[in-house]
């Protein structure tokens, strides 16, 4: 059996309705009211598959079941899948998020598999409660309906785009100057070179200039220098 740690990160992180996100929690850890759990605390009501007759599981009622067959049978993925590999309800989480959803359906993968599940529960559970059958097309064409309706009720994201800062132009300033500045550095004598050039619009030199700093203490610091006394020269 896998850490639960796996379950709740595979089952927290899948892009469905909380209300499935929990559901799908419960069948993992054999919360449910599945007949087998019922069986084991002696009670005896709907301990057999409502479906078929045969000892109900998790595994049994949501693969293995000649109704969930033919539901997983229908449904628009791009390798149908087939229950009859499917041992258990783990297996199935986990390699559910590679199972591709066909277009035009619009559900990413891995987001149907819980409206699914979560359609044969209720089947079952409308068999139980209120004595009524559910067809295998109108289970599966709900549980598309219903992760497609979800899917369009969530908020888009809104795309976060890096706005990097654009140098001015001359349309924006006639009278732009731009100043250039540089620096040289010996890790040696810790001494640097500064020098900066000021052009106007037609690239003619207005402004220039350079000096020596003693005790700069690396080339980074000889960088910002320059710059300080291009500032100096703008200003």
């Amino acid at each position: 059996m896998e850490p639960a740690i796996d379950w709740i990160a595979n089952i927290w992180s899948r892009k469905t309705s909380p209300k499935l996100q929990v559901f799908l929690w419960k069948l993992a850890n054999g919360a449910l009211a599945l007949g087998s759990s019922l069986s084991s605390r002696g009670l005896a009501i709907a301990s057999n598959c409502q479906f078929c007759g045969e000892p109900e599981t998790c595994d049994h009622l949501l693969f293995h079941c000649a109704f969930a067959k033919e539901i997983w049978s229908l449904a628009p993925f791009k390798d149908q899948l087939d229950s009859h590999q499917v041992q258990t309800f783990a297996e199935a989480l986990k390699s559910s998020f590679k199972w591709k959803v066909l277009p035009p359906i619009g559900v990413e993968a891995g987001s149907l598999f819980p409206w699914i599940c979560w359609a044969i529960w209720g089947a079952r559970n409308r068999r139980i409660f209120e004595n009524r059958t559910c067809e295998r097309f109108d289970a599966i064409t709900k549980a598309i309906a219903d992760a497609r309706e979800w899917k369009a009720a969530q908020p888009e994201k809104a795309s976060k785009k890096t706005m990097l800062p654009q140098a001015p132009t001359s349309s924006d300033h006639p009278n732009l100057i731009t100043i250039f500045s540089d620096a040289a550095w010996s890790k040696e004598s810790k001494i640097s070179g500064l020098g900066w050039i000021a052009e106007d619009q037609s690239k003619i030199v207005v402004n220039q200039g350079g000096k020596a700093e003693n005790l700069v203490t690396s080339l980074i610091v000889a960088e910002g220098i320059a710059i300080r006394e291009a500032l100096i020269q703008a200003r």
